[in-house]
């Protein structure tokens, strides 16, 4: 069980560097799109890029150098919220695909975490 759970918290701290690249850095369109379907402001948006990145890393890292391990499970926590807060936001906004995309992040989160040795 241990491969599958750091494969699976490779993936989630891939997704989240990348996702929060994004969102701190974004292109002039993806800013654009960003602008128009978030109901934050983009100060907040671009924070929340930065949180995402950090914790990706974090995730991956921490763990895999086994130095500060609650502070890797603190990074899955705040992934989690973020998770859930993308999950709720986008089922309000009627976006199932995206929705469930979000929910089995959570899910493989939550295993990574609890499966990781």
């Amino acid at each position: 069980m241990g491969v599958v759970a750091w494969v699976l918290r490779v993936i989630v701290g891939a997704v989240f560097v990348l996702h929060g690249l994004l969102f701190a850095w974004p292109p002039p369109r993806v800013r654009e799109r960003i602008r128009d379907e978030m109901p934050i402001p983009p100060f907040l948006v671009r924070l929340l890029g930065i949180a995402e990145l950090l914790g990706g890393i974090a995730l991956v890292v921490l763990p895999a150098a086994d130095v500060a391990l609650p502070l890797a499970n603190a990074a899955a926590a705040g992934i989690a919220i973020v998770l859930i807060g993308a999950t709720a936001l986008h089922a309000h906004k009627r976006e199932a695909r995206t929705a469930t995309g979000t929910l089995l992040l959570l899910i493989a989160l939550a295993i990574a975490v609890v499966a990781t040795p």
